[in-house]
């Protein structure tokens, strides 16, 4: 058990939290670490990490610290360091403290190595983000305040997602993310309205109502990227949270499909194009997924097989999934064929999915060539995305 200690700072709120509220959330989801407030009672062997309550730490940032003892770090130019945190031992600790608040190097013990942020944490994968991105130490300053929320926001958002997400939401979702702190709304309070719009969307998409369906389908895709991001940037993302978004998120499409295809028979559609599509869809949008957990089963690569190539993380943006698919309905539905879009829709999930087949095993003869997959994404900074910019759709440079 490695104890925490937070040297308080400015009370400048940050998406509804000081950087102290901020670093407490982040310490307590750990059960290695241990919050103190009273460094008097530390004992001279305990190991201690001690942090500046002005910064606002990446997750990333505060593993490393966990993991390398007797260690400080720096941010800042050479010639004028920002000492910002420690881990050190009990008997260090009144030093150390004295020297992350002064900033005053002389009091830092000489078996407490100092590095620069930048020099001991490159650019690396984040695997539940699916992208690469630097870790980041932010300083809170009031004329700061909207690129330190603008940071912890597109910090927080997904690298490879669909070309909706990716492109369409993320603006409308940082305003809607505001809305939610201001009014003390939850992610999963978000979560909850999403999933009874889901509802609503099906039950008009069986009234024959789609282009009303469709617009409230399109307002619950759009919740659906406001609750991830709300939980992140308020450090509030429980293992609940997670599995009850992920369950709608695998059900909700389908039985939107059905709901369409069902609503067919009204119009005259003959019923067995319908049930063959609908079998198609429901068949490989299985497969798809079973793709997905197999690569990570079977190949056990630590990302997902979206991440693999630059390939996987373009298609990513157009598969088979909610989204893309939304976007066919809408287009059939501008030109009223209702069946037609159903139709493509099967087409499009079934043709994603071989694909996957087919990337999928692909992935496993390399694996037997190479002993282990890396991600692309590894590789990837902001001097490629300058050389490419289509890359900077899986980066986020600030």
């Amino acid at each position: 058990m490695i104890n925490a200690y937070i040297i308080r700072g400015k009370e400048l709120k940050i998406w509804g939290l000081t950087p102290y509220e901020r670093l407490e959330k982040s310490l307590k989801k750990r059960t290695n670490i241990k919050l103190i407030e009273n460094i008097n009672n530390i004992n001279a062997d305990d190991n201690i990490i001690l942090f500046n309550g002005d910064y606002i730490f990446d997750e990333r940032v505060i593993d490393f610290l966990i993991n390398h003892n007797n260690t400080g770090i720096i941010i800042g130019e050479p010639q004028k360091p920002q000492l910002v945190a420690i881990h050190t031992n009990g008997q260090f600790v009144e030093n150390c403290t004295y020297a992350i608040k002064e900033n005053k190097f002389e009091q830092i013990p000489g078996n407490i190595e100092i590095k620069n942020i930048s020099d001991i944490i490159t650019p690396s994968f984040q695997k539940s983000l699916r992208k690469a991105d630097k870790p980041f130490i932010l300083s809170i300053k009031e004329n700061d305040t909207k690129f330190i929320e603008d940071k912890l926001y597109y910090s927080s958002y997904k690298g490879v997602t669909d070309i909706i997400t990716r492109i369409v939401w993320p603006k409308p979702a940082k305003l809607a993310v505001k809305f939610c702190v201001k009014y003390g709304i939850t992610p999963n309070y978000v979560t909850t309205f999403s999933l009874i719009l889901a509802i609503i969307a099906g039950l008009l998409f069986y009234k024959n109502q789609y282009a009303l369906g469709l617009i409230v389908g399109w307002f619950m895709t759009f919740l659906d990227t406001v609750d991830g991001k709300l939980a992140r940037v308020t450090i509030s993302s429980t293992k609940f949270g997670h599995l009850y978004d992920h369950v709608i998120d695998l059900v909700h499409p389908i039985y939107w499909y059905i709901c369409w295809g069902l609503s067919l028979s009204s119009l005259g559609v003959p019923m067995n194009m319908v049930w063959l599509s609908l079998l198609i869809i429901i068949i490989f949008y299985a497969v798809g997924r079973f793709v997905e957990g197999g690569f990570r089963m079977l190949i056990k690569a630590p990302f997902s097989i979206f991440c693999w190539k630059p390939f996987d993380s373009f298609f990513r943006l157009i598969t088979a999934r909610r989204n893309p698919n939304l976007i066919i309905l809408t287009v059939a539905t501008i030109f009223k064929a209702y069946d037609t879009g159903l139709y493509l829709v099967a087409i499009w999930t079934f043709l994603s999915s071989i694909i996957l087949l087919i990337r999928f095993i692909l992935a496993l003869k390399e694996k037997k060539e190479k002993g282990s997959l890396k991600t692309w994404l590894n590789n990837i900074d902001s001097d490629l995305a300058k050389k490419k910019k289509i890359y900077k759709l899986f980066i986020y440079d600030y």
